[in-house]
């Protein structure tokens, strides 16, 4: 979580509170509150732009976060570029802002992207911007999708990053008509999100009605050597969705697709 991969200190801030939730589920915005010596209304104005940091705060947060010199300094600075509304001071600022920067520095885009595989709700923020009638706020998708509104913030932002959606003055739209990703090879970040939906699958099957829901599934003997057969079905099949999907006339929900087969057998063969 390098404070060097960001370039809005607000975001930075929200980061803090997603890594620590994952270190710890209860870790909130009043715990935020508390680590950085703010109220908890500071703090939600801070977070949601309707309030500024001042220099003396920023230097108390980044000694808060524990922060080394050039991280405080980067900080800092971040700070100081927004509040700014002198054109030539913010070049100043983003110049410094550049020279701090490490050369080694892990790319955006690279984070963005494992984020974007690796944790489930960025597909379903994706989608639930054609929901109708459409969720034009951080606020209204955080309240469908049932997530926390600071991650779905985060998300949109790494969205925008990525070239997949774009802000207008009604909201959030898509610039791309989906997103697809897939690895022959092992992918912790496709692991991390297969093993998330598999889940939710699994507490649709108590929480939701067969109304709501299609599940079906098939036991069967098989030929390994099939396997590529069976890809290309299941690839036609999925491209099928897509084109039913399109002709939706009233998209009130996100679902989810998944297909599976897998060996319930435990040969002792090479594979």
């Amino acid at each position: 979580m390098l404070v060097f991969n960001h370039k809005n200190y607000r975001s930075f801030l929200k980061a803090v509170i997603q890594v620590r939730r994952e270190r710890n589920s209860s870790y909130s915005l009043r715990a935020l509150a508390r680590d950085l010596g703010f109220a908890v209304s500071t703090t939600s104005e801070i977070l949601s732009g309707r309030k500024n940091m001042s220099l003396a705060r920023a230097c108390q947060v980044s000694e808060r976060l524990k922060l080394n010199t050039k991280e405080q300094e980067y900080f800092c600075l971040l700070v100081q570029m927004e509040q700014t509304k002198d054109p030539q001071l913010k070049n100043t600022f983003i110049q410094k802002i550049n020279g701090l920067t490490p050369g080694n520095k892990v790319s955006d885009l690279q984070v963005d992207c494992f984020k974007l595989i690796s944790d489930w709700y960025h597909f379903a923020i994706f989608e639930s911007l054609e929901i109708v009638p459409r969720l034009k706020s951080a606020a209204e998708i955080a309240k469908r999708l049932k997530l926390k509104k600071v991650d779905v913030e985060l998300a949109l932002e790494r969205l925008e990053r990525l070239d997949l959606i774009e802000s207008t003055p009604e909201g959030f739209i898509k610039t791309k008509a989906h997103i697809q990703t897939a690895s022959s090879v092992p992918n912790q970040a496709l692991k991390n999100f297969h093993e998330q939906m598999l889940q939710k699958a699994l507490t649709s099957i108590n929480e939701q009605s067969p109304q709501e829901r299609l599940l079906a599934t098939e036991t069967l003997a098989f030929d390994r050597d099939q396997l590529p057969e069976f890809e290309k079905l299941a690839e036609e099949f999925i491209q099928n969705t897509y084109k039913l999907a399109a002709k939706g006339k009233n998209k009130r929900d996100v679902y989810h697709l998944n297909l599976q087969l897998f060996n319930l057998t435990h040969s002792k063969e090479e594979k």
